[in-house]
C-alpha cells in the first residue's frame, strides 16, 4: 500500500480522490503519482524520458520518481492540449502557477477542465522564504496585462528581474518561513541582461509571480469581482514552512472579503520582513507567528 506523505495527505485533503484526477507539471516530486492506485493523468511541458534526462545528474533527485506524462505541453496551455471540458474531480498543481505566463488564463483553463464541484489544488511559495524575497508582489493589473497579451512565455522584465534580484539565505533558495541568516544576491546583472537579450528566443523558466498569502487572495478576489474567475476558496492554508496552500472550487461559498482590509492585510505581511546590516552582514528577519 502506498504511503502518502504529510504534504501530499494535504494537498489531497479537499478533492474527491476516487474520482479522476490531473496533475499539473509533477516534474519528479509528484503529490499524486499513479503508483499510490489513483486514477490520475500527468501534465508535464516535456515527456517523461526527457525530464529524466534533465535531472540525471541533478543532486538528490530521484528520476524514478517521473512518471509517464500523458499530456506533453510544450508552449501549448492546457486548455490547448486537453481538449474536453468538465473531465477532472481534482486538479493539482504544485509550484506551478507562479511560473504561467497567462496567470489567469491557467486558472481559467483549469475552471474549464473541472467538473462541477471539482477542486483546484494549489501549493504556492511565498516570496517571504524563497528567493524572491526582495522583490514586490504581483498585482491584479500585472496579471490582466498578461492575460490581454495572451503571454506564452515569461517576459523580458520578468527574466531580468529574477535573474537580477533573486537571493538566497544563507545559500539556500527557500527556507523555513522565520528563519534568519546571511542574505546574498545570487544572480548577477551583466548575465541578467544576457537573459533578457535571449529570453525571446527560447523559452526561460523564471518565477513570473510572487505572492504572500494575502496578496495572492486579493487577486482571487479582484478577478472574481471582474467576472472573469468562478472559481471559489475552499479552504486557505496560511504559510507552511515556505509555502501556501489554496483550494478553489466553482462550487464552494469563497469568505467575504473587503478589498481595503486586503490591501492592508498584504502590506503587513510584507512588512514582517526586515532587513537588517549587522558587522557588515546582511540578516534577513522575519516576525514569528
Amino acid at each position: 500500500m502506498y504511503n502518502f506523505d504529510a504534504r501530499q495527505k494535504l494537498l489531497l485533503s479537499q478533492s474527491d480522490t476516487m474520482g479522476l484526477g490531473l496533475e499539473i507539471g509533477p516534474s519528479y516530486s509528484p503529490v499524486a503519482p499513479k503508483k499510490s492506485g489513483l486514477n490520475v493523468k500527468i501534465a508535464d511541458y516535456i515527456g517523461r524520458q526527457a525530464l529524466r534526462e534533465k535531472y540525471a545528474a541533478a543532486e538528490g533527485v530521484d528520476i524514478d520518481r517521473i512518471e509517464e506524462v500523458d499530456y506533453v505541453l510544450g508552449p501549448r496551455t492546457i486548455g490547448e492540449v486537453i481538449e474536453e471540458r468538465a473531465c477532472f474531480d481534482f486538479i493539482i498543481a504544485s509550484h506551478v502557477i507562479e511560473h504561467m505566463p497567462d496567470l489567469l488564463g491557467f486558472l481559467q483553463d483549469c475552471q474549464a477542465l473541472l467538473k462541477p464541484g471539482g477542486v483546484l489544488s494549489l501549493a504556492v511559495p511565498d516570496k517571504r522564504a524563497c528567493f524572491d524575497f526582495l522583490s514586490p508582489v504581483t498585482t491584479t493589473g500585472e496579471v490582466l496585462q498578461a492575460n490581454f497579451r495572451k503571454d506564452r512565455m515569461p517576459t523580458r522584465r520578468a527574466v531580468f528581474d529574477h535573474e537580477a534580484n533573486r537571493i538566497t539565505l544563507d545559500g539556500k533558495i527557500a527556507w523555513e518561513y522565520g528563519s534568519g541568516g546571511r542574505v546574498d544576491l545570487a544572480g548577477d546583472i551583466k548575465h541578467a541582461k544576457h537573459m533578457f537579450d535571449i529570453s525571446q528566443e527560447e523559452y526561460i523558466d523564471v518565477h513570473v509571480w510572487r505572492f504572500v498569502p494575502s496578496s495572492f487572495r486579493l487577486i482571487l478576489s479582484d478577478l472574481r469581482e471582474l467576472g472573469m474567475l468562478n472559481l471559489h476558496e475552499k479552504a486557505f492554508l496560511t504559510t507552511s514552512n515556505f509555502e501556501f496552500y489554496v483550494f478553489l472550487s466553482s462550487t464552494a461559498q469563497s469568505p467575504r472579503t473587503d478589498r481595503k482590509q486586503l490591501l492592508l492585510q498584504s502590506l503587513a505581511e510584507q512588512q514582517q520582513q526586515q532587513i537588517k546590516a549587522t558587522d557588515g552582514r546582511i540578516e534577513a528577519i522575519h516576525e514569528k507567528r
